[in-house]
């Protein structure tokens, strides 16, 4: 229950940000979102969907009103796709931007995290054992 309202409030979050040309919020997110959770492999996939929903739904939300489909059209034309193809590839490469930010973001955290974590602590960061 705890992920999935930490994945709604930080997707709004980021959706907002998003609206207000604060693109860089989604890496800040990613990386609160690794100081919450405990492990870095859960705190990978939380910060995945975050990024997901927070630069997905405003794309589809303003999709009927603007030009979003046509674009995405083009978007996925000059991938050298055709058709329906290229429109659905236009419309999720937004999204895959955001999960690769927010991801990036929980990674960078886990990583520094990691790095000041020696002995019996490791394994409470998701970095495994240390031998």
């Amino acid at each position: 229950m705890k992920s999935i309202l930490m994945i709604l409030g930080f997707g709004s979050v980021v959706a907002l940000g998003n609206m207000v040309e604060a693109w860089y919020l989604t890496i800040l997110v990613g990386a609160i979102c690794a100081i919450l959770v405990p492990t870095g492999g859960r705190a990978a996939g939380v910060s995945l969907l975050i990024g997901i929903l927070g630069w997905g739904v405003p794309l589809l939300w303003v999709a009927p009103l603007a030009h979003v489909v046509k674009l995405a059209g083009i978007l996925g034309g000059i991938l050298g796709l055709g058709g329906i193809v290229a429109t659905v590839v236009g419309m999720l490469l937004p999204s895959l931007t955001g999960a690769l930010l927010a991801v990036c973001g929980s990674w960078i955290t886990v990583a520094v995290r990691g790095a000041f974590v020696t002995g019996a602590g490791r394994e409470n960061v998701g970095l495994g054992h240390s031998n």
